[in-house]
């Protein structure tokens, strides 16, 4: 009996060692992709086979600092799979303008830890409180000429412009868009551009009548957030990925106020649609709200658990949210690049 427990516990430990293997030598989303690009609305890899990245964003960078940290980045692609972390750095509320020397460390130190793992980073110039993002336009110029001066040639790096513009129109957000982007372009001139939508990203449809064009439209894609208890849209979204790049940088299973519990129905049909379950037969790639061990519905982490380096120590929605990044596996591993209509 205790000659075959000793195997059985020998087989465990060559099964975990060889899955930790298999696992260290598969691609990387980096390596697999290298540097991604826009083809009629899809996201596509360098060599022009659509993709779909999965993945984080992390919470306010001010207020949970100790949750982001190689560690914990590292844990994300190693024990979650992700795809993708999107670092969600406030303007204001405590944020980049109140210390823009230390953000700015903070964004690098990402960067660099996402390219050790292999994965992509989002810069996400997080504007919310004051939803006009020209209030800040100067800074945000300052913000993306440093940036992409500084990361110029990563292919992991995607830019986000305004997280959530609120209380303006299309308009207002474009002429914004169209004086930032080439403060990104005269240094990172193919890099992935995200840019928000009026009513808090929620109505890329906006953007239809009147798109970004010429060179600030190459590899620009739109932002939509939604929140699966107060968002049940999925009929317009359908519709706006027949003529609107779309990226969803920003979601989460509770309502839009973090709270108010999950709604994991509406939440696994918005996942299906954004696996290509939609007429155009788009991926859409997504970042869930949020890596965070703050004591709400839509935080991934149990309370306590960045401070513990619990990384795996996960809420019921970031167990949900886990599981539906493992699973299905990422499937861009020989993909043929194809023609989009």
């Amino acid at each position: 009996m205790k000659y075959a427990v000793r195997l059985l516990s020998s087989a465990v430990v060559l099964f975990a060692l060889s899955t930790a293997i298999l696992r260290a030598q598969s691609p990387t989303p980096l390596a697999a992709n290298g540097r991604l690009q826009v083809i009629n609305r899809q996201l596509c890899n360098e060599a022009g086979a659509p993709v779909q990245l999965r993945g984080m964003s992390s919470h306010g960078l001010q207020w949970f600092d100790n949750c982001f940290t190689q560690s914990s980045v590292q844990a994300l692609a190693t024990d979650w799979g992700i795809d993708v972390f999107r670092a969600a750095m406030y303007v204001e509320s405590g944020g980049y303008l109140s210390d823009p020397p230390r953000f700015r460390t903070k964004i690098n130190q990402i960067v660099d830890w996402t390219a050790a793992a292999g994965v992509y980073c989002i810069i996400d110039w997080h504007i919310l409180e004051n939803g006009n993002p020209n209030a800040r336009l100067a800074e945000a110029k300052d913000f993306f000429r440093t940036m992409a001066q500084t990361h110029a040639g990563k292919k992991h790096v995607i830019y986000e412009l305004c997280n959530e513009p609120n209380g303006v129109d299309w308009a207002t957000i474009k002429s914004y868009a169209e004086a930032v982007i080439p403060e990104i372009r005269q240094y990172d001139p193919t890099a992935i551009i995200l840019v928000g939508t009026p009513q808090w990203s929620g109505l890329p449809g906006d953007v239809r009548s009147n798109p970004l064009t010429g060179s600030v439209a190459t590899n620009v894609m739109y932002t939509f957030h939604f929140y699966a208890g107060s968002h049940y849209s999925q009929d317009y979204i359908r519709d706006v990925l027949q003529t609107v790049p779309l990226f969803i940088s920003e979601w989460g299973t509770s309502n839009y106020t973090g709270n108010g519990g999950n709604d994991y129905a509406n939440a696994q049909a918005w996942v299906d649609l954004m696996g290509g379950n939609n007429p155009a037969g788009i991926k859409v790639s997504w970042c869930n709200w949020s890596f965070a061990d703050k004591d709400e519905s839509s935080a991934a982490l149990q309370p306590g658990a960045c401070a513990a380096g619990a990384w795996n120590n996960t809420s019921p929605s970031g167990t949900w949210v886990k599981q539906r990044i493992l699973s299905p596996a990422d499937s861009w591993a020989g993909a043929a690049p194809r023609t989009f209509t």
